[in-house]
């Protein structure tokens, strides 16, 4: 997955509600891998079209420190504003 291209041009983005089920420790640890050879991450979330949600699952608490930017992803003018992200990046 692009070897050669520097950390600088690549950005990691995750689509997912973080309820992990598996090893944390195991996130956490790619996290931090991801981090290092990724000059962004940003994590797309559809659980923020809630008012009160919190990202307090032991799977996205553990990912949180390692995220750029943490988005909704719930409908259209969502997306658009992460495209909006993507292009000043």
């Amino acid at each position: 997955m692009g070897e050669n291209l520097e950390k600088k041009s690549r950005i990691l983005v995750i689509l997912s509600d973080g309820w992990e089920k598996g090893d944390v420790e195991m996130l956490k640890k790619q996290m931090i891998i991801f981090k290092k050879g990724f000059k962004k991450i940003i994590w797309l979330n559809p659980n923020l079209k809630y008012d009160n949600y919190e990202p307090l699952c032991m799977g996205m608490a553990a990912a949180m420190p390692y995220i750029d930017y943490f988005l909704p992803c719930h409908n259209l003018k969502n997306l658009e504003a992460f495209i909006e992200i993507i292009k000043k990046i």
